[in-house]
C-alpha cells in the first residue's frame, strides 16, 4: 500500500511537470521572437464601400430618400464609392492594383443548379506603384441597376423556369510590397462586394461591411537561429513524451503489481529452482498417506534429507501452486495459496 501512495505522488510530480513543460512550450515562440531579435512591421487595414442608390423620378420616392429597403422596380442606377487604406510603420516599396468587375449570376430555385453566369462589367486593372508608408485607393463606379433588371427578366422569361438571380459588383484589391526592416515581402488582398437580388418585389443591398483590422509581419531567423531554436523545441517535446512513458510504465506497475501469492512463488522458484520439478498433472495420492505441511521451510529440509526432488504443479492460476515429495508410502503436501485459491479449494 505503501509502494502505491508512493507510486500515485511521482505520478502527480510527472503530471506537474508535463503542464510547466508545455506551458513553457506554448509561450516559448514568442520568447524566441524577442531572444533571436525578429523585427516586426505593423500594418493597419481601412476598408469601406458605400452604394448611394437611385429611385426612378416617382411621385412616391425621392431620389435622395435614404432607405434600407428598396421596390426593386423604382431602382434606376447605384452609385457606388469605396476607399481602401493600408498603413504600414515603416517604409515599404512595391506594387498594388485594384479592378472592378459585375456579373449577372442565375440558379434554378429547385435545385440551385447554376445556369446563368455573365460578366455585366470588367474595368481593366488599375496598377500603381507606392514608395512610402500608405497606400490609399479612392474612387467610383456605377451600376446600371434597370437596364441589367431588364437583362435578366428577359432571359427568365426566355427560359420559363423558376430562378434566382442577382447582380454582384465586386472590387479586388491586390497588394505585393517588399520592407527592408523584415527584408521579406509582403502580400495580401482586400474584396468589396455589393450583391442585389433580382426576384423579389422589394430587394436589399448586401455588401461588405466596413472594417478595420490590424495585421503583422516579422523578420524571418537566420539558419543558425533556426538550428538553435529547433532543437530546444524538439528538447521540450522530448522531455514532455519521457513525462508521459513515466506515467504509463507507473501505471501499469501498479495495475499488474504482484500479489503476494504471486511475489511468494517467483521467490520460490528464484531460491529453490534447481530441486523444484514441475509436473503436468498431480499424482494419484490415495495410494500414499498425505502429509500437510505448513512451512516450505520444512518440505526443504525434508527435501534435503531424501535428496529427491520437489514437484509441483500450478492448480489454479494466479491463485494456488501445490508442491509435494513422494516418497514410499508418503506424501509430504505443501499449498502456496492466497485468498481466492483457499476458497476454491
Amino acid at each position: 500500500m505503501k509502494n502505491k501512495w508512493g507510486y500515485i505522488i511521482l505520478i502527480v510530480i510527472l503530471i506537474i511537470f508535463i503542464g510547466i513543460s508545455s506551458f513553457f512550450l506554448y509561450s516559448f515562440y514568442d520568447i524566441s521572437k524577442s531572444a533571436i531579435g525578429l523585427r516586426e512591421v505593423v500594418y493597419k487595414e481601412n476598408s469601406e464601400i458605400v452604394p448611394n442608390v437611385i429611385l426612378k423620378k416617382d411621385e412616391y420616392y425621392q431620389e435622395n430618400e435614404a432607405k434600407d429597403i428598396y421596390i426593386t422596380d423604382f431602382i434606376d442606377k447605384i452609385q457606388s464609392a469605396f476607399a481602401y487604406t493600408l498603413t504600414f510603420s515603416s517604409h515599404i516599396k512595391g506594387e498594388y492594383n485594384y479592378q472592378i468587375m459585375g456579373s449577372l449570376k442565375a440558379s434554378k430555385t429547385d435545385s440551385k443548379e447554376e445556369i446563368l453566369s455573365k460578366y455585366l462589367e470588367k474595368q481593366e486593372k488599375k496598377k500603381f506603384t507606392v514608395d512610402g508608408n500608405v497606400i490609399n485607393i479612392n474612387d467610383d463606379f456605377t451600376i446600371d441597376f434597370n437596364k441589367y433588371l431588364a437583362e435578366y427578366r428577359q432571359f427568365k422569361d426566355t427560359a420559363n423556369i423558376d430562378l434566382a438571380g442577382y447582380i454582384n459588383f465586386q472590387v479586388t484589391i491586390n497588394y505585393n510590397v517588399y520592407n527592408e526592416d523584415i527584408a521579406k515581402y509582403i502580400t495580401g488582398n482586400k474584396n468589396l462586394n455589393i450583391v442585389i437580388p433580382l426576384d423579389n418585389t422589394t430587394t436589399k443591398l448586401e455588401i461588405t461591411p466596413k472594417k478595420e483590422e490590424t495585421k503583422s509581419a516579422f523578420s524571418e531567423p537566420t539558419n543558425k537561429e533556426k538550428r538553435l531554436y529547433t532543437i530546444i523545441y524538439i528538447e521540450f517535446i522530448e522531455a514532455i513524451i519521457l513525462f508521459i512513458l513515466l506515467i504509463i510504465i507507473i501505471i501499469k506497475k501498479i495495475v499488474h503489481q504482484d500479489t503476494l501469492y504471486e511475489a511468494t512463488l517467483k521467490d520460490l522458484m528464484k531460491d529453490y529452482g534447481e530441486v523444484l520439478v514441475e509436473v503436468t498433472k498431480i499424482p494419484d495420492l490415495t495410494k500414499y498417506e498425505v502429509l500437510f505441511i505448513t512451512n516450505f521451510n520444512d518440505l526443504v529440509d525434508t527435501q534435503n534429507e531424501l535428496r529427491i526432488p520437489i514437484i509441483y504443479k500450478e492448480v489454479i492460476k494466479d491463485h494456488e501452486t501445490v508442491f509435494m515429495i513422494l516418497h514410499e508410502d508418503k506424501a509430504y503436501v505443501y499449498k502456496l495459496c492466497d485468498e481466492v485459491g483457499r476458497r476454491q479449494k
